[in-house]
């Protein structure tokens, strides 16, 4: 493996690693919050990376999304049972927003 190769290797796995898995950097009310919500300690540190916390993260977890996912529709103004409703439908953020911009909502 050349040195350039190994370099991004490393890079990456660093990256990777970079969210604690455990309940660190949290309040013990954060915690409660979280696992009351059903969250693991990983899970928890995922969602709360995207600024997330627990009662906002519920919903979009239970309707299947990931936290990158999740923040996406979010910041652009969707619910998360809004997003669930156009993604069920077949569409993705792009085509939901364009057609939300045009007063159509998804057929359930």
């Amino acid at each position: 493996m050349s040195r350039f190769n190994a370099f991004f290797l490393a890079l990456f796995l660093t990256a990777c690693s970079s969210v604690p898995t455990d309940w660190s950097n949290m309040s013990e009310y954060e915690i409660t919050q979280w696992k009351t919500a059903g969250f693991t300690a990983a899970e928890a540190q995922q969602w709360k990376q995207d600024a997330m916390t627990a009662s906002q993260a519920k919903p979009w977890k239970d309707a299947g999304f990931t936290p990158s996912s999740a923040l996406k529709w979010h910041t652009s103004d969707f619910s998360a049972t809004e997003a669930k409703r156009w993604t069920d439908s077949g569409f993705d953020l792009d085509q939901a927003i364009e057609n939300r911009n045009n007063g159509l909502a998804p057929i359930q």
